[in-house]
């Protein structure tokens, strides 16, 4: 699993979302309409999420405005990220800053 950043085009947030792109409940080249899974720890915060599948990638994201913020929060704090989805072991991500990121969305949604 790896996180990913995306730009909502209706407010240019950067968004969070965790991406697996070899997970079993997404067959190859398959969708799966977006549903509330069970929360995922989060740096020691419940944080619940929503999951589904485009073209046979997993996709999670925080459920709610307040998740979206406390992971958004805590990739950007710079202190490493541990999230524990209740799969196998705890995944480790080290922190960034979103300001790179952010720039380098919009200069993608700007690109011919």
């Amino acid at each position: 699993m790896q996180l990913g950043a995306s730009l909502d085009s209706r407010t240019n947030d950067v968004g969070i979302s965790l991406f697996d792109f070899g997970h079993g409940l997404c067959a190859k080249g398959q969708d799966m309409p977006v549903g509330e899974i069970p929360p995922f720890n989060v740096n020691g915060q419940l944080v619940r999420f929503n999951q589904g599948c485009i073209n046979g990638v997993l996709i999670a994201q925080p459920a709610t405005q307040a998740g979206r913020q406390f992971l958004n929060h805590e990739v950007e704090s710079g202190r490493p990220v541990v999230v524990d989805a209740g799969y196998r072991k705890p995944l480790h991500f080290p922190g960034t800053q979103l300001g790179p990121v952010r720039k380098r969305l919009f200069a993608a949604r700007s690109a011919m």
